[in-house]
């Protein structure tokens, strides 16, 4: 109705046999749109942003959840996820009305362990999961999950990102001001290694050999680092992000 106003949306953490939360304490933050507060397993979301329909409400408090969720996965909690319980809405006449959930949800499952925590992973301060986010996010867990080949995750998040910017590696590091010695490895790395069960091609450069452990932990962490870099860019556009370089992998 026009003259609804929704004050408050409600969800809850889904509850999962991988991730446990030890007594965490509360956590609070807030933000142009609204005040959230996450406490005994249960998000309450005070809206600054005026709305008039739940569904408005819920997908400018989702998308906020979404990078929330996959910022938690790129840290190594892998399962954290939300779903939608109850909205508070007034209307002209101020009385209020409660909007529950029919069965709704969102959901980022995985079949990682992960150890029982103490504190909720903080949202992230300056990180969305736009579109590319999501499709680079979707490959990686392809991959993750045993969907997809390490050399072609790899391939694909980069020459997407390259597409999009219609650029070259040597533009796209400046872009997303990560360094180019990182960016070839990873591009040298997938089209020069892997075996029957791992590689993107075979050509008379490629190596035939599987992935050592390092290289494997090395451009995984590489791609996280990729994905991340990409949810910046779009959060701060006009910042100029710190340099990304081989330092802040792990050793290769």
């Amino acid at each position: 109705m026009p003259g609804d106003r929704v004050v408050v949306l409600k969800y809850r953490l889904r509850p999962t046999d991988r991730t446990k939360f030890d007594n965490p304490p509360p956590l609070d933050r807030e933000i142009d749109a609204f005040r959230v507060r996450l406490a005994d397993g249960e998000a309450t979301f005070e809206m600054v942003e005026h709305h008039t329909t739940v569904d408005s409400a819920r997908q400018r408090v989702e998308e906020y959840l979404r990078s929330w969720e996959i910022d938690a996965a790129l840290n190594g909690i892998w399962d954290l996820s939300f779903e939608f319980v109850e909205a508070d809405v007034i209307d002209a006449e101020k009385v209020h009305r409660a909007v529950r959930s029919v069965g709704d949800s969102l959901t980022l499952e995985w079949s990682i362990e992960a150890p029982t925590l103490s504190a909720y992973p903080n949202p992230p301060e300056s990180f969305i999961a736009t579109e590319d986010v999501e499709r680079l996010w979707r490959w990686y867990s392809d991959y993750i999950e045993g969907r997809e080949r390490l050399a072609v995750m790899v391939y694909l998040c980069l020459t997407w990102l390259q597409e999009r910017e219609a650029t070259n590696l040597e533009e796209l590091a400046v872009r997303y001001r990560i360094s180019q010695p990182v960016l070839k490895k990873m591009s040298e790395l997938a089209a020069n290694v892997g075996d029957e069960k791992s590689a993107r091609k075979f050509s008379k450069q490629s190596k035939l050999r599987a992935f050592a452990e390092k290289e494997r932990t090395w451009i995984l962490a590489a791609v996280r680092m990729l994905i991340r870099r990409t949810g910046q860019v779009a959060a701060s556009p006009g910042n100029r992000l710190p340099l990304l370089t081989i330092s802040d992998l792990p050793p290769l």
